[in-house]
């Protein structure tokens, strides 16, 4: 307002310096004005005028756009607010309550999301607008107390369970229990803890125990000494240190259903990436215990079913089939796919009637490992179906030869 003044000021000041001063040559107000007259009144009285109303539309205009700020600001903090109890429904929950147009809650909330505020999830049918920054939550519970995975799923998730879609909430909702209660019933620890965040778009979910650790605990079970080799046991599925209690599916299915899931233990990080179908183990010093963590788009579109139907049998619905990554039962310094690195991957997978090896990543395997897989192993189990994929050429090669031999 007070730079309105000082321009209004200047330009009355020069007017009353050319009207006042005295005549100079090449200076009169006719040729500063285009005039005939070095006085005219009508202009003196139509210059002030046009300046009075530049000052009062100026004046409007600043207050007509402080009032639009807080209306805006308004409009905004309302949106943001409801958000948690109407995620689906809440540009026309908005129209109702403030009697705007369609077209300025949809402004506001383009603007909140520019401003990363909130962020919208789902397709054209199933829109809807989640507050970023509002799925923050850690709870520690201790396991020597009897805990129930459902009770606790719907607990921690009850102020956010209408804010995601369906698919998101069902990956959620098996993932989390299958998870805790594995640390429940398996992990030997007296300590659980739960905890959610938002990362851009995506929505993460830890878990993590003090227990013996899910390497050790296989590996006990098996008699194996390397701990990556544990890593290849749940890498195939149906593996469980309790059969009379559990399938062995929890982690195969949760591991492949986020967009990436990593899983820590006994100094070692296994890291599975399905949107870019890659995998990734590393020494990782820990403190004791496991700890899960998944991540997940909150758009993603992908439903339990998809992940299910791709490894269950079609009529029955059995869990049948399984994808082997063969890289994984490299250990060490080991150059190439030998015989004991087929006999661990064959470990257990009786239990499957299709069996898919991946060889993404292998150079070269040896005869040792052909002879393996693809006489011996087929001998004693005629049943099973053994399929290959991402094979290069030398791969195939020796997999063409061992099979015509």
């Amino acid at each position: 307002m007070a730079n309105i003044n000082l321009v209004l000021a200047y330009h009355s000041k020069q007017l009353t310096s050319s009207l006042c001063s005295s005549p100079e040559k090449g200076s009169s107000l006719d040729s500063k004005l285009g005039l005939e007259s070095r006085f005219d009144p009508f202009f003196l009285f139509f210059y002030v005028f046009t300046l009075g109303v530049i000052n009062i539309a100026l004046r409007l205009d600043i207050s007509y756009n402080g009032d639009m700020n807080n209306r805006s600001r308004e409009i905004q903090e309302y949106i943001m607010q409801h958000i948690p109890e109407h995620p689906r429904d809440i540009v026309s929950f908005t129209i109702e309550q403030l009697s705007i147009s369609r077209t300025t809650v949809q402004r506001h909330i383009n603007h909140l999301i520019k401003q990363k505020k909130i962020f919208k999830s789902g397709n054209t049918k199933n829109i809807h607008y989640i507050r970023c920054g509002g799925f923050e939550k850690k709870q520690v519970l201790n396991l020597t107390t009897k805990l129930d995975e459902f009770k606790l799923f719907k607990d921690f998730f009850k102020d956010w369970e209408n804010q995601l879609s369906k698919n998101i909430t069902d990956i959620f909702l098996y993932s989390f229990t299958e998870i805790v209660n594995n640390a429940i019933e398996h992990s030997l620890g007296n300590k659980l803890s739960i905890e959610t965040k938002t990362e851009n778009n995506n929505l993460i979910l830890d878990i993590t125990d003090n227990g013996i650790g899910i390497f050790q605990k296989i590996s006990n079970a098996l008699g194996i000494l390397d701990f990556r080799e544990a890593i290849l046991e749940l890498n195939k599925g149906k593996f469980t240190t309790d059969p009379s209690n559990h399938t062995g599916e929890g982690i195969f299915f949760t591991s492949r259903i986020f967009d990436e899931f990593q899983l820590i233990a006994n100094n070692i990080s296994y890291i599975r990436n399905n949107i870019d179908n890659d995998w990734f183990v590393e020494q990782f010093p820990t403190p004791k215990g496991t700890q899960v963590t998944m991540k997940i788009s909150l758009n993603a579109p992908k439903t339990l079913h998809d992940i299910f139907n791709q490894f269950q049998d079609v009529d029955s619905y059995k869990f049948n089939k399984t994808e082997i990554t063969v890289a994984l039962s490299k250990i060490d310094g080991e150059r190439y796919i030998s015989r004991s690195q087929a006999k661990r991957i064959l470990r257990n997978l009786e239990k499957f009637d299709i069996i898919i090896l991946d060889f993404k990543g292998v150079r070269i395997v040896g005869q040792g490992f052909v002879d393996e897989v693809f006489r011996v192993f087929k001998n004693k189990f005629p049943d099973i179906k053994i399929n290959y994929i991402n094979t290069n050429n030398d791969v195939l090669f020796m997999i063409k030869r061992g099979l015509n031999t």
